[in-house]
């Protein structure tokens, strides 16, 4: 009920923010648009506004110039009249120009010149004979002639004129000078000159800012800059020459006054210029255009937030009447729906079981509408209250005893309605729980047969596979028996391969011997005693020799004897797999891996029977020609032994010595050739006991795999049980639980 009552309150509130904010935005809207349109609509005369600005600022100094130098002028003219009246007395009283009189007259008047204004600093009179005078008075170079300086030809070609600023050195001040001709008679008689003092309305003009960053400075009519805030530029910048004001230097040419847009330093900026009539002059003003509209635009930002604010004023009284408004419909709607509030407590006791207190609540409410919404739900309360209630009461109290395992209960079918519809359900439900738990209780019997009996084929195929692990165990104990065995015959062999190694490389000493017997003994009986000397050497080497055949045929006796054995392991490795392959065959399905592996393993001791005779079958050979070397070793030996016993009874005898020694190295030859042979056939042996040898390493290492995957099977077989052991305790358990039920 507070979600629903909650749901009212936020709803209410909603439309009315709604409605404020909708207002505001509109406002807010319509501000923004006025702002805009009159953005719009004075944006035009903006750039016309500007532009206006910066020329009353050139005109304003431009007349201030006028202003402070046009009176010097006229005060100026004046005295050169005055000085130029005083020539007539050269037509009364000739050469009184170059008199002291005439001198004294002049200074007179120059006195009352500098006096009649303070910004004058210097006035000065030079005639035409280059005779200057200053006053205030002034040392002056020795045979200085005033007519030859240029301020003083100006004024003869020029006229009047103003020179252009420049700083005093004494008193450090901008000074301007005007110059000009004294005449009488039409005749230039002279010059006069003043200097003014410039300072302050050229400090002024340096020191304005036009906007923020707006600035002014003058031109001389020749186009130089006479007066800027950069100092660098002064005497330095002409406008006349210099591309970026060529805009400014075509209308200057053109008129008198007026404004044109430039391009300086990447910016557009306005440039203004109006001419001083007195000087000649023009004052020029620069600024960018948006300083010079900024107070404007400024003033137009002022009035859209002036009006944002009381926006925001109306906004705060329209959501403080809208909280006022909010309140009262809270009230309201709080008296309203007081009954549907204890109806909702009503509904509350039903859903958690406690029905008389519910029929009792519904039977409290005072509510005398009873022809609207709330009152058609209380009038639905009441008879949910007096008809429903009793039957949901009979319908709790079976699914309670259902809930105990009891159904063997009846069901009273008499109701209205929908509830008929439950009372026919619960008795469908109760029949088919019965049938259910009797389908559980004999699937729980069956489920617990089928676990004892899968208990039972797991021990069964767990003897079978130990027995099948421990006939592998005895074949890789056997295997690696006769890997043994092989590993000691191939050290034999490559003694015996060593050993005729020594032979072969001894019968080539002896050849070597046996040539140089046969040397020696065609060389005469000088050299009788060195003959006897070689023959005992070869006596010992016969001797040696013998001594390695007979090695060699014991070896050879050996190997025969290891042959023996290794045939001997292979059919006992045959036995073995055979005895694996039965116990395989026993094992049935399980054991089918086993079959083939124990195949293997009979083919290996096949193979390693097989390499056995082949290697008999050459020791045979080999021992049959050792025998023939022997016995021609025995009888090089006798031959050298009679050569020996005749060469030291006479020297006489030496060449049948050496024909006896030649025999026997035809003899050693044939030794050497078949010692040569038996290394043939002694590595031939070797390689076949290296194959054997693979083989058996190959055999126990498939015994190994064998033993391993039978070690894996063993622990899935193990597991198989302890799942049968679960499935049977699961199976009584499932069974216990079933019994509880009453059918």
């Amino acid at each position: 009920m507070m979600r629903f009552r909650r749901k009212l309150y936020a709803m209410f509130l909603g439309m009315a923010m709604v409605v404020i904010l909708l207002t505001t935005l509109i406002q807010i809207r319509t501000i923004e648009d006025m702002g805009n349109k009159i953005e719009e609509s004075v944006a035009p005369t903006l750039g016309e506004h500007a532009q206006r600005i910066a020329l009353l600022e050139s005109q304003k100094y431009a007349v201030m110039i006028d202003e402070q130098l046009r009176p010097l002028i006229v005060v100026t003219e004046s005295y050169a009249g005055s000085i130029g009246s005083l020539y007539v007395k050269d037509e009364v009283y000739p050469g009184y120009s170059s008199t002291p009189a005439f001198s004294a007259s002049v200074f007179n008047r120059l006195s009352e010149l500098k006096n009649s204004n303070k910004d004058l600093i210097n006035v000065y009179y030079s005639d035409s004979r280059g005779k200057l005078i200053i006053i205030p008075r002034a040392e002056l170079p020795e045979g200085y002639n005033a007519t030859k300086s240029p301020w003083y030809q100006k004024a003869v070609r020029e006229g009047p004129s103003w020179i252009e600023p420049y700083t005093d050195i004494i008193t450090n001040k901008t000074v301007i000078t005007y110059i000009t001709p004294v005449k009488y008679g039409g005749v230039v008689k002279g010059v006069l000159g003043i200097d003014v003092d410039f300072s302050l309305l050229s400090q002024e003009i340096m020191n304005t800012k036009i906007g923020k960053t707006g600035y002014l400075f003058v031109i001389s009519p020749n186009g130089t800059v006479v007066i800027h805030p950069n100092q660098d530029l002064v005497g330095k910048l002409n406008i006349f020459n210099d591309r970026r004001y060529e805009a400014l230097a075509r209308a200057m040419k053109n008129s008198e006054e007026g404004v044109v847009e430039l391009n300086l330093d990447g910016k557009k900026m306005v440039v203004s210029f109006a001419k001083s009539k007195t000087t000649g002059w023009t004052v020029a003003a620069v600024a960018p255009e948006d300083e010079l509209v900024g107070g404007l635009i400024s003033a137009l930002d002022n009035a859209k937030h002036a009006a944002s604010r009381e926006v925001l004023y109306g906004t705060v009284v329209m959501v403080t009447l809208a909280a006022g408004l909010v309140l009262l419909s809270v009230r309201y709607l709080k008296k309203a729906l007081q009954p549907v509030e204890q109806l909702r407590n009503a509904a509350e006791l039903i859903a958690a079981g406690r029905l008389k207190e519910a029929r009792d609540a519904v039977g409290a409410i005072d509510y005398p509408h009873r022809d609207d919404e709330i009152g058609k739900l209380i009038t639905a309360f009441e008879s949910i209250s007096s008809d429903v209630i009793g039957t949901l009461n009979e319908v709790i109290e079976k699914l309670e005893a259902m809930a105990e395992g009891r159904l063997d209960y009846s069901v009273d079918t008499r109701a209205r309605g929908d509830l008929q519809n439950i009372i026919v359900a619960l008795q469908g439900t109760s029949a088919k729980m019965r049938a259910l738990i009797g389908n559980i209780r004999r699937i729980g019997m069956e489920l617990d047969e089928q676990a004892d009996e899968l208990a039972g084929i797991a021990v069964h195929v767990k003897n079978s596979t130990d027995q099948v692990s421990e006939a592998i165990e005895q074949v890789s104990i056997e295997a690696q028996r006769q890997q043994e065995h092989i590993n000691s015959i191939t050290e034999g062999m490559r003694l015996v391969s060593d050993v005729t190694t020594e032979t072969s490389r001894v019968m080539e000493e002896f050849e070597g011997a046996i040539d140089e017997v046969v040397r020696i003994a065609q060389e005469g009986r000088k050299k009788g005693d060195e003959a006897v000397r070689d023959v005992e050497s070869i006596k010992r080497s016969m001797a040696f020799i013998e001594e390695a055949v007979n090695a060699v045929s014991e070896m050879s006796k050996r190997i025969g004897e290891i042959t023996h054995a290794i045939s001997n392991i292979a059919e006992q490795t045959n036995l073995l797999a055979l005895n694996a392959a039965i116990e395989a065959a026993r094992a049935g399905e399980a054991g089918r891996g086993f079959a083939v592996v124990a195949q293997e393993i009979r083919g290996l001791a096949e193979e390693s029977k097989n390499a056995a005779e082949t290697i008999r079958d050459i020791i045979e050979e080999m021992d049959e020609k050792v025998r023939r070397a022997v016995e021609e070793t025995q009888r090089g030996v006798n031959n050298v032994a009679s050569s020996t016993e005749t060469l030291s009874e006479s020297l006489g005898y030496l060449g049948y010595i050496a024909e006896m020694v030649q025999e026997v190295g035809e003899k050693v030859a044939a030794i050497k050739e078949q010692t040569e042979r038996t290394h043939e056939e002694v590595s031939r042996a070797l390689q076949a006991l290296e194959g054997l040898a693979a083989s058996a390493e190959e055999t126990t290492a498939s015994a190994e795999e064998v033993n391993s995957a039978m070690q894996e099977q063993r622990a899935e077989i193990e597991a198989l049980s302890a799942g049968a052991a679960k499935l049977r305790e699961i199976a009584r358990e499932l069974r216990e639980n079933v019994e509880q039920f009453r059918l």
